[in-house]
């Protein structure tokens, strides 16, 4: 049986998930669109700007509100770092 890609499968179970809105949507789809153009190598790289930028999040607050949201409702695996460089996020099945 083959598997959804990992936005299919984030946006069926998102769709039943009181706490995702819009924004987290956004959000996760710009997380995919850095994996897909990355090599689809998970963990991927990403930036806070790179994000913000792709998603169209203007407050930082409100990018780290989703990205939260995002990795303690199981979507996603956080792992911040404040290396330019960029943090890691694992997408989860």
């Amino acid at each position: 049986m083959k598997m959804g890609t990992p936005l299919t499968i984030f946006l069926c179970k998102a769709a039943e998930d009181q706490v995702i809105s819009p924004t987290h949507i956004s959000l996760f789809t710009s997380i995919v669109q850095c994996w897909a153009s990355g090599g689809r190598m998970n963990p991927v790289v990403v930036t806070r700007k790179k994000l913000m930028r792709i998603s169209k999040i203007r407050s930082t607050s409100t990018y780290h509100k989703c990205i939260t949201d995002l990795s303690r409702s199981g979507y996603i695996t956080y792992l911040p770092s404040f290396n330019p460089s960029g943090s890691l996020i694992l997408l989860n099945k």
